[in-house]
């Protein structure tokens, strides 16, 4: 989990704390950085802002 802009993270084990208590990011900083990577390779994937008819006809 992290931030709009990726300067805080949080990693939880969910396996071993479900209740989500023990942020492991400081322990995992490999894990860190690779989600780092992949969040902002997903990032850079987006449109700037909408694109097209983005409002419903309901």
């Amino acid at each position: 989990m992290t931030d709009r802009d990726q300067s805080y993270f949080e990693l939880y084990d969910i396996v071993k704390d479900p209740l989500e208590k023990e942020n492991s990011a400081e322990q995992e900083p490999a894990v860190v950085a690779e989600l780092h990577d992949s969040i902002t390779s997903w990032i850079e994937t987006l449109p700037s802002g909408p694109t097209g008819d983005v409002f419903s006809s309901l």
